[in-house]
């Protein structure tokens, strides 16, 4: 929450002025990102949503720079930006697909932990 007249976020009731913005005061806990890099995402689950919404298997995952360098299992190579508000990152965090790539031959038991609650960990 904004603040009058002093454009700092974060209300008075949860944190301390000039601490961390999201983190609590108090409980001893800290808010984790809740939008880890696409690269963090990807290398993690080793899955890839594509814009139709197929999922697929990856292979290998490399980081070029700003850029994500995957092979899936089809035998494709997507070049992405590493970034945290795209499509890709939010259907992977929110766990969103619409079919698997037959290609890739995702096994079940992938797709069922994929699509379970949300991680443990979230680097």
């Amino acid at each position: 929450m904004w603040e009058h007249g002093r454009g700092v976020r974060g209300g008075s009731k949860l944190s301390k002025p000039g601490s961390t913005p999201g983190a609590l005061v108090g409980c001893g806990m800290t808010i984790m990102n809740s939008r880890p890099r696409l690269f963090s995402l990807v290398s993690m689950m080793k899955l890839w949503p594509s814009q139709k919404g197929v999922l697929h298997g990856i292979v290998e995952v490399e980081k070029l720079g700003q850029f994500v360098k995957m092979t899936t299992y089809c035998n494709k190579t997507i070049l992405v930006r590493d970034s945290k508000r795209s499509r890709s990152a939010r259907w992977l965090r929110h766990r969103w697909i619409r079919d698997t790539c037959r290609r890739c031959r995702i096994p079940d038991w992938k797709v069922k932990r994929f699509l379970r609650g949300r991680m443990q960990k979230i680097i």
